[in-house]
This record gives structure tokens, C-alpha cells and sequence, in this order.
């Protein structure tokens, strides 16, 4: 919960290096207090897949409406169900539910938030939805339920927004849908030019999906995400006039005004004053203007007043000056995300979000810049005014009626919630619970815990006892990575969902991995790896090591989930030490020779990869990092039991690995889904996914066999690998074999 209300701050118990947290100002042992509420109420893997995310969050002060977009995904049907809900606020009721159109996914598997705007009357509420493979502009009539399609464009709706008057939406689209077709039409007829446009991550045809359709897609100039063939030509911008529906090109100070708005700059803050004092998006750009609209607060790359980088900031700017940033500099005023939420009645005081990304709680500030004063105003758990879904925390809106902010809000042990929260006071209320369903169906069990490392790095994460949890008793392992966002349900790599295992029996650590640059000494020559592998193993090395001096984990029984990041830093550990003895991972590998196919010389792509890994003039040859880093080369180093589970998109980074940890009688186990991309979106998947690693956890780390009988296929492969495996450590001399070995 939120707030601390029963717990109280005490003695921390683990030599200063471990507490346990409920928010950040709260500790309480792990011991006295989890022993005797830890049992869990059937949270299994289904309600983990199809847990209802909010993504988009709109309000009409005028008649005190707000709108929630919520994403429920189904299992059985294989899709993802997106409706408006539209709550009174004065009392709180769902007056409408009305669809929210089909899934908009990313290139990377995520789904798009949507943003709604407003008529003046509050009578209607504009969205961009996708219907029919168009994603069009609608609208929903509050008072009668009536969803219209308001425009009927050639093109894909990019955004939009209502003119001051609400007379007209203006709006961007991207090049026509026949024009893409037919330069796809092409591509197919004469064949695609292998140049460095390619994307190396998914194939040439029929790359990734965008906008409804799986389009050939080319990533245009340095390390962005991919776009469509045609992406570089003119947008084309019109104005729909809403009473007629009559369109008209846009002029030039209405394109203006919309890149504006789209910025969340307003007209007298130019594209190069904002850009010369280093604006930064936090997912959305995020603006608020005080009620004259002469001042705004903004949010700010800086670098904090601590020196630590890639922090962001917030800081004031004017009509008088706008080439001028007037900075927070007190040190609560520098997160890894700022929110700017609204302005005072008085306009002397804005109010702002801090995310964390180290400790993943969000607190409430009030800042007068007037006079520098920086107020704590409340502090919360989880996440707030956050989309906590794929692999960030983007921020969205908390629109504002009166001195109300309705904001998402999430925590490990909540799941993704509307809250009106008073910005005076911080309380908050409750308005709409998409998962109120969950909210009786265990006790807490999971508590927020901080560890240092060897390099004396902070780190925490979210740590899950087992059901009937007893302090005399050791039990397996699992870290799930590498981040920990909101409602707990696999970490960011949807690899193991933490509250179905620790039904199981497990101890289970969701890892929120320090991002900020590893000290000088990481980067030593202890390892010619690129640092933040290093740093990672130290932190897993670490978490681990207090779990099993404090007698809660059997240092015998260790797996992991890794995604993207953490499944290289996973790959590298298997190498280097015997923390895992098994995995489960989207992707397997570090840096691989194989990985050389897919890199153009030149291109921006392969230009970061090489930077990333060290790898150039004064720096590290490929040989020197293959012979330090590579999964494939150091097959013969792992211990562990290895399962990946891929995308048909990037399955092709991992064959390399798999294939030599066949050739050195590793087990491993490769699987490869259909139609995904980066991050698994469809439910079926992640379902499957889900199942699969725990069935692979409770083979080798509890002996288990699930006796469902269309799964014997699964555990004869699985215990032949065991056999085989156990077998050859035997020759090998090995003196300590692998607890599993025992059954094997």
C-alpha cells in the first residue's frame, strides 16, 4: 500500500547492507514479520497474463468527467481488449464503457498509451483508435454512448489536437496506406538492397508491426527504433472543421502550433529554446502551464547537484525570457522521471512527480521557485502518473480538475489503479480499480529490500517469500529482472511470475537493476567486458549472497529470467561463475561472432553495438571480447540449465549460443514464437511462456514433474537432459554436482 500505517521504523538487522521496506521511509525485518503473513490465495499464472493495465487518462474539468483507457488481455482469444471507462467524478460512478479500438503495437511489442482530448462542453472526448487496420481519429458522445469516426484519412492519425475554440481538430497523418503497400509491393518484386537502413533485428520483409499491419521496416540514421519504408517522406497536416467535417490543408502557424502542442511547448516557447537548454521527453514531454499561461515547469535532462548524470530535472520558464531555464536545484528535485502535474491557484507553486528509478517509488513535491522552497507533500510505493507496463516507466498525464490529480498508481502488491489525489495534501482515493478482483486474493507477502555490492553500489529490488514461509527452512531461488515496475508479474522480462512461484515453493527476488554508470573500478581489467556486465554480476552475486548468509536461500538451487539487457548480463554470469544452475531467457548470448552477420559496417546500429562492447581504436578487438564475453566460445564454462524462449524477429541472436551449448552438452532448450518482436505482446504467449519457465524452475530445482499428461513430451526431453548432463560432470571429476543431479 502507499502508505506506512501499521509498520514502523526499526533497528535494521542485516550489518547495514539489507532492509526491508513497505515505502521508503518504513523498514522492517524480513523475519518478525513475513514468518506469519505470507500466505498466498491462488494467484496463478492466468491472472498474472491477464492483468488489466491502464493506458491513457483524460479529464473535463468543466462537467468533472475523467476517462481511463484499460487494457484487459485474453488468453482464450488470443487479443487484447481496449475500452474507455468514463467515471463522474463527483461520485465516483461509471456512467459509460465504450471500446477503445484494436491493439496499436510498437515496433518493440509494446502497446501504444493513447491520450483523449475534449470538447469545451465535455460532451464529446477525441481519440485515436485503430479499427479495420486504420487508425483513425473517433469520437464518443458522453451523454448518449455514440462513437462516431471522425475522420477518413488516406493515412495512418499520428496526433492531433483541438483548436482553442473546439471548433476545428488539426491533426498530422502519416503518408497514405496504398503508398506504403505499393513500395512494399516493390521491395518484394525486385528485392531489398542490403545497405544500412537494415534493421538488424528483424528480417528485410515484413519486418514488425506498425499501426495494425507487419510492414518492411528501415531504421534511419543512428540507434532509433525502426520505421516504415516511406517514414522519411512529408507528413501531411490538416484541420477538420467539426461542425461540417469540411478538411482543409493546414496553414503554417497551425503546423506550428501542433509540433508545439506536440512538444508540450507552447507558442512562446520556440523548438530552439527548448532545445538549447537540453528539454528532455520522460515518455510524454511534459509541460504545465500556471493558469495566465505565461509560465510553464518543465522537465529537464540535467545532471543532479550530487554530479550524478542522466538525471531529470525540473525548472521553470517564462514568457518574459523563454531562452531561459530558471532550475530546481535542491536535490529532491532530480529523478530518473519528472512529472510536472499543475500550478498552484496562485501560480507561485508547481507540483511535480519524482519516479526513482533506483528505488522505484514515486514522492509528491510542491516547488515555489520563488523562493526555492521544495516540499515533500506525500511519498508512495510503486509507481505514480506512470504507464508501468513493457520494459520503462513512461510517464503520462495526471489531468487536473480543481486541485485534483487523477493519476495511474501501482505498486508490487497493487495492481494498476485509478487515483484522485488531493495535490495540497497528498491523500488519495481510489476512483477505479480495472483489477479490484485481485485485490482480496492474498495477503502481503512482498517487501522492497536493499543490498550494496562489492563495489559498494546500492541496489534493491522486490523480494516474495513462499506460501508457509519457515525461517529454519532454506528454499530455491529465482531473481526475475531487470526491473520492477508497478504490480509484480514476471519483471521486465516476463520470465517468471513472482506470486505463482512462490505458490510453488520459491523464494523469488525481483531485481531492479542500477542503470546509473558503474564506477571506475568496475571498469577495470578484471574483465575486458564492457562494465555493466560486470556490474550486473556483482549485483546478482550480492542479492544472492545475503539471501543465503541469512539462511533464506539454497545456494544449490539458483535460477533467473533475463530479457534484452539482463539476458546478456545472465549469459555473461553463466560463464563467469556458478550463481545459476537455471535459466530461463528471451535471448541468449553476450557479444557472438554470429552476431556479426547482422551488423552493416557503418551503420548507426552497429556503430553503438561496437561502442557499447568497447570494441574499436584504443579499446578491445572483437577477438578480445569474443575470448572474454562470448556465451558461444565459453560454452563449455556453464553449469546451468539453460531454456530459451524467443521471438521469431531476434530468435536469430540466440541460434549461435544454443547450437554450441548442444555441441557442449549443455541442456538447453530453444523455443521460438510467431508474430513478436522485442517484448512477447500476445496473451497466448506470455501465457505459455509463463508456463513453461515455471514447469523448467520446479524440473530442476525442485524435482517436479507436473503430472498434466500433455506435457510428458516436455519432461522426457527434459529429464534426458538432466542424464546426459549429470553424466558428463561425473567425467569431468566434478566434486560437487548439481542438487539435481540427484534425481537424475
Amino acid at each position: 500500500m502507499p502508505f506506512c500505517s501499521e509498520h514502523t521504523l526499526k533497528k535494521h538487522w542485516l550489518s547495514a547492507v539489507l532492509f526491508f521496506v513497505v515505502c521508503p521511509v518504513c523498514a522492517t525485518p524480513l523475519v518478525d514479520d513475513m514468518s506469519a503473513n505470507t500466505t498466498l490465495r491462488s494467484i496463478n499464472i492466468l491472472d498474472v497474463v491477464e492483468l488489466a493495465e491502464i493506458s491513457g487518462v483524460g479529464a473535463c474539468s468543466g462537467e468533472g468527467v475523467v476517462a481511463v483507457r484499460v487494457d484487459r488481455p485474453r488468453v482464450g482469444t488470443n487479443d487484447v481488449e481496449h475500452e474507455w471507462v468514463v467515471i463522474d467524478w463527483p461520485t465516483m460512478s461509471v456512467i459509460l464503457e465504450a471500446s477503445a479500438g484494436d491493439s496499436i503495437v510498437d515496433t518493440l511489442g509494446f502497446y501504444e498509451p493513447v491520450k483523449p482530448r475534449w470538447s469545451l462542453d465535455c460532451d464529446w472526448m477525441y481519440f485515436r483508435a485503430l479499427h479495420d487496420g486504420e487508425v483513425q481519429i473517433w469520437g464518443l458522445n458522453i451523454p448518449t454512448g455514440v462513437q462516431q469516426q471522425i475522420t477518413n484519412d488516406e493515412g495512418n492519425i499520428l496526433f492531433f489536437h483541438l483548436s482553442p475554440d473546439g471548433g476545428s481538430i488539426v491533426y498530422e497523418a502519416d503518408i497514405s496506406r496504398d503508398s506504403i503497400k505499393a513500395a512494399e509491393k516493390v521491395l518484394y518484386e525486385g528485392g531489398a538492397i542490403v545497405d544500412a537502413s537494415m534493421y538488424p533485428a528483424a528480417p528485410l520483409f515484413n519486418s514488425l508491426p506498425l499501426h495494425g499491419a507487419w510492414r518492411a521496416m528501415r531504421v534511419w540514421g543512428g540507434f532509433r527504433l525502426p520505421e516504415h519504408l516511406l517514414s522519411q517522406e512529408p507528413k501531411r497536416h490538416r484541420v477538420l472543421s467539426v461542425g461540417d467535417r469540411v478538411i482543409r490543408d493546414a496553414n503554417e502557424s497551425e503546423i506550428a502550433e501542433m509540433q508545439r502542442r506536440r512538444s508540450g511547448i507552447t507558442s512562446w516557447m520556440t523548438e530552439e529554446s527548448a532545445s538549447a537548454n537540453w528539454w528532455y521527453p520522460t515518455g510524454f514531454r511534459s509541460a504545465v502551464l500556471s493558469s495566465t499561461r505565461q509560465t510553464a515547469a518543465v522537465s529537464v535532462l540535467s545532471e543532479s547537484a550530487d554530479g550524478v548524470r542522466n538525471r531529470t530535472g525540473i525548472a521553470r520558464v517564462s514568457e518574459e525570457d523563454p531562452s531561459k531555464l530558471e532550475r530546481c536545484e535542491d536535490k529532491r528535485c532530480f529523478a530518473k522521471f519528472i512529472l510536472p502535474i499543475n500550478w498552484s491557484l496562485d501560480d507561485n507553486t508547481v507540483y511535480f512527480i519524482a519516479q526513482d528509478g533506483v528505488y522505484w517509488g514515486a514522492t509528491l513535491f510542491s516547488w515555489a521557485p520563488s523562493t526555492s522552497s521544495v516540499q515533500e507533500v506525500a511519498r508512495y510505493d510503486g509507481t505514480l502518473g506512470a504507464l508501468a507496463s513493457g520494459w520503462d516507466t513512461r510517464s503520462m498525464p495526471c489531468p487536473v480538475i480543481d486541485a485534483t490529480a487523477f493519476c495511474t498508481m501501482s505498486s508490487h502488491d497493487t495492481p494498476p489503479q485509478l487515483a484522485a489525489i488531493d495535490l495540497s495534501t497528498g491523500t488519495h482515493q481510489v476512483v477505479y480499480s480495472p483489477n479490484h478482483q485481485l485485490h482480496d486474493r492474498f495477503l502481503l507477502s512482498a517487501k522492497r529490500i536493499l543490498w550494496t555490492d562489492r563495489f559498494n553500489r546500492e541496489h534493491n529490488g522486490i523480494l516474495v517469500l513462499p506460501k508457509g514461509y519457515e525461517q529454519d527452512r532454506r528454499y530455491p531461488l529465482i531473481l526475475t529482472t531487470y526491473a520492477c515496475p508497478g504490480f509484480l508479474k514476471g519483471g521486465i522480462a516476463d520470465g517468471g511470475p513472482e506470486y505463482p512461484l512462490a505458490e510453488h515453493g520459491f523464494v523469488v527476488l525481483c531485481v531492479n537493476s542500477n542503470s546509473d554508470d558503474p564506477p571506475a573500478e568496475v571498469t577495470s581489467k578484471e574483465s575486458i567486458g564492457p562494465a555493466r556486465y560486470v556490474a550486473a554480476l556483482a549485483e546478482y552475486e550480492s542479492a544472492i549472497e545475503i539471501l543465503v548468509d541469512k539462511g533464506i536461500a539454497d545456494p544449490g538451487r539458483v535460477g533467473a529470467t533475463g530479457m534484452s539487457f539482463s539476458s546478456q548480463a545472465i549469459s555473461f554470469a553463466l560463464t563467469h561463475s556458478d550463481l545459476f544452475h537455471a535459466v530461463a531467457l528471451t535471448n541468449a548470448g553476450v557479444y557472438e561472432p554470429s552476431w556479426e552477420t547482422r551488423q552493416f559496417p557503418g551503420s548507426g546500429y552497429t556503430q553503438y553495438i561496437l561502442d557499447f562492447h568497447k570494441i574499436g581504436p584504443d579499446q578491445y578487438s572483437r577477438s578480445e571480447i569474443y575470448e572474454d564475453i562470448s556465451l558461444s566460445l565459453r560454452a563449455d564454462r556453464v553449469s546451468s540449465a539453460v531454456l530459451i524462449q524467443a521471438s521469431d524477429r531476434e530468435s536469430v541472436f540466440s541460434f549461435g549460443a544454443f547450437f554450441r551449448l548442444l555441441e557442449a552438452n549443455k541442456p538447453a532448450e530453444m523455443h521460438v514464437f510467431p508474430d513478436e518482436t522485442h517484448a512477447f505482446h500476445q496473451p497466448v504467449h506470455r501465457y505459455v511462456n509463463f508456463t513453461r519457465n515455471v514447469d523448467w524452475f520446479r524440473f530442476w530445482l525442485q524435482n517436479y514433474e507436473d503430472p498434466d499428461p500433455g506435457k510428458a513430451g516436455q519432461y522426457e526431453r527434459w529429464r534426458k537432459l538432466r542424464l546426459k548432463h549429470c553424466s558428463n560432470l561425473k567425467v569431468e571429476g566434478r566434486s560437487h554436482l548439481p542438487v539435481y543431479c540427484e534425481a537424475a
